[in-house]
């Protein structure tokens, strides 16, 4: 009988033993379901060559007795393309809607909750040909794909599974793209992550079709990006013969060479540095890169996006406003802007200019001080760099609050709450007493940032401003800059040895362009 089946096995005869052995492993598979632990079957283990010791049992056990009983059956690779076709019209018989439902509800839920197993050719959907494959591999199999149930066996177990979900595969999901930019000319290589890529015929970017879609496993693909332009985020699709996947807001688009005098170190903003998505977006839609690198001086500096704030009066609970802290107005700033992540070190100082001033100067991540206006002046011109304004400095503060303190964690909207200040800031409150080892400035970046990322804004030194000091004017202001002249500077922040007063985000101190103080320091700005 073994020579007749592999030579001259007739259809109707693979016919029957297909169906004979479909129901087989069906009927195992469904008296399983009322065991507690896995596997849901008794594994068959079976020699490399299936033979009647692996369907003689199964087809003596659990066929009705109307089938005929067919103890000789060699399912080896040779045969399997034919016996696949012939399996497929069995499944769609014999497993009834209820039974695929319980199977579902069973140990084996786990397995095909969140993705296609089974799909063993990849082609996003289980159909005779997985079938024939996983037949082929009936045995011992520890580690191979097939061993759907992971037991180490391919039996009827693994054939439930598959059962499952007969059919197209569900629609692909798309959790995470990476880079998450490119050039808006295209050809940038993404990764896609997510579930259920077997199969995918097209991926595209903002509704244009993405190139070189390589389908790597069933939760992980690549493609090229098609041109974009720049502009907010746009989704990107993955599509499989079961449906389509998307993920909003997922890439956006920059233009080549944008910062000739930077290096970017993360084109879109991160969400947990800027949890503004609002601000996200606005920073995403300028086309410019949200953290960069300085080439000239290694400083970080982060994309401060255009906006609408309330300048002036901020009174906290200890303290009011000073005259020059009013009237309150509003300020248009039309332009993104950069601006140091933190105040400039000591050793960014020394790098550029050849030695350091600073009085305290026994940590080169202490923000260099003892230094004016005119002489931050010699290094803005030696790397290309500038002073903010008045108004962009209180915006970058204040990150989209209104009290006097920014926000910090617990408290994301600010607080006027003078108790709470030691969280952002370097100030007599938490800073030592005169002459103690702890008096003095402190690392840079050793608080909390506010909501763009920026450190030390309130606190640790004063900061330099490039505006001549006037007292403001009524009505709203359009990128402000000062008066053309003055006497004085303004300068703002806090500093170490000062009190929460000098810390609010709309205090304003002045003094004149050549002074130097130790607890004065600067941070840089620069226009795209």
């Amino acid at each position: 009988m073994k020579n007749t089946l592999n030579k001259t096995f007739s259809r109707h005869a693979i016919t029957n033993v297909a169906r004979l052995v479909a129901v087989a492993a069906v009927c195992v598979t469904m008296s399983a379901l009322t065991f507690a632990k896995p596997p849901i079957a008794t594994p068959i283990a079976a020699p490399a060559t299936q033979s009647n010791a692996v369907v003689a049992p199964i087809v003596a056990t659990q066929l009705p007795p109307s089938f005929e009983p067919v103890l000789e059956i060699n399912l080896n690779p040779e045969l399997a393309p034919e016996l696949a076709p012939e399996l497929a019209p069995a499944l769609a018989t014999q497993l009834a809607p209820e039974q695929k439902e319980q199977l579902a509800q069973s140990n084996q839920s786990s397995l095909v909750s969140a993705s296609c197993v089974g799909d063993l050719n990849h082609n996003g959907s289980i159909d005779s040909e997985d079938l024939g494959i996983l037949l082929t591999a009936y045995g011992l199999c520890p580690g191979c794909e097939e061993d759907l149930y992971a037991d180490g066996n391919v039996n009827s177990a693994d054939l439930g599974v598959m059962l499952i979900q007969f059919g197209v595969c569900p629609a692909p999901t798309v959790t995470a793209i990476s880079p998450a930019s490119g050039l808006t000319s295209g050809g940038t290589t993404i990764t896609l992550n997510g579930t259920n890529f077997f199969g995918a015929s097209s991926v595209t970017v903002g509704g244009a079709l993405a190139t070189s879609v390589n389908v790597v496993s069933a939760s992980v693909l690549t493609a090229v990006t098609p041109a974009g332009s720049i502009g907010s985020a746009v989704s990107v699709s993955v599509t499989t013969p079961g449906g389509t996947g998307t993920l909003a807001s997922a890439f956006s688009y920059y233009e080549a060479g944008t910062l000739l005098w930077a290096t970017v170190l993360e084109q879109t903003p991160n969400a947990a540095v800027v949890p503004d998505a609002a601000v996200r977006a606005n920073i995403i839609a300028s086309g410019y890169p949200w953290r960069v690198r300085d080439n000239s001086s290694g400083i970080e500096m982060l994309l401060i996006p255009s906006g609408i704030f309330t300048m002036g009066c901020s009174a906290s609970i200890s303290y009011g406003c000073n005259s020059n802290e009013n009237p309150t107005h509003q300020v248009t700033l039309s332009k993104a802007f950069y601006l140091g992540k933190t105040e400039v070190t000591q050793e960014q100082w020394q790098a550029t200019m050849g030695s350091n001033p600073s009085y305290y100067s026994g940590n080169a991540n202490n923000p260099v001080e003892q230094v004016s206006w005119n002489d931050i002046a010699g290094f803005n011109n030696a790397t290309g760099l500038r002073l903010p304004s008045d108004a962009e400095w209180e915006y970058a503060c204040r990150g989209n609050t209104i009290t006097a303190f920014h926000s910090m964690p617990g408290y994301p909207n600010g607080t006027n709450d003078d108790n709470l200040l030691g969280d952002i800031a370097w100030y007599s409150g938490n800073n030592g007493v005169v002459g103690s080892s702890t008096y003095g400035t402190k690392p840079v970046a050793g608080k909390a940032a506010n909501a763009f990322g920026m450190y030390d804004m309130s606190g640790n030194v004063m900061e330099w401003c490039n505006d001549w000091y006037k007292s403001y004017a009524a009505g709203n202001a359009t990128d402000p800059i000062g008066p053309s002249s003055g006497s004085y500077r303004v300068l703002r922040g806090g500093r170490w040895g000062g009190n929460s007063y000098y810390c609010r985000s709309s205090n304003r101190s002045i003094t004149v362009s050549d002074n130097r103080f130790n607890y004065v320091g600067f941070r840089v700005a620069r226009t795209p």
